[in-house]
């Protein structure tokens, strides 16, 4: 358990989406399940693609693409840069405040 999420494979209160360079067809498609049963759809980014040293590896916003296509579903939250629940993050943690 860690910041109060435990991992799971059945029976999610959530289903979240990040970057997993382990991804495989078969996570993909118990996402896309869980997504059609309606469990809370979490990504933690938009990122199309991902900047390596040698071009580009396909990221998040490309598998939210895959699993948009698939359920007819976009994520409940995304938590990443640029959406609210990471600038809300910030302002609680350091005070810093944009108006």
């Amino acid at each position: 358990m860690d910041h109060g999420f435990q991992l799971v494979q059945d029976n999610p209160d959530y289903a979240v989406l990040g970057f997993d360079t382990t991804l495989t067809y078969d996570k993909l498609w118990k996402l896309c399940d869980f997504a059609r049963e309606g469990i809370p759809y979490i990504a933690t980014h938009p990122d199309i693609n991902c900047p390596t040293e040698t071009g580009f590896m396909p990221d998040i916003g490309a598998m939210m693409a895959f699993v948009e296509t698939s359920t007819g579903r976009q994520p409940d939250v995304i938590v990443g840069k640029p959406h609210p629940p990471i600038v809300k993050a910030i302002v609680e943690k350091t005070g810093y405040r944009v108006d």
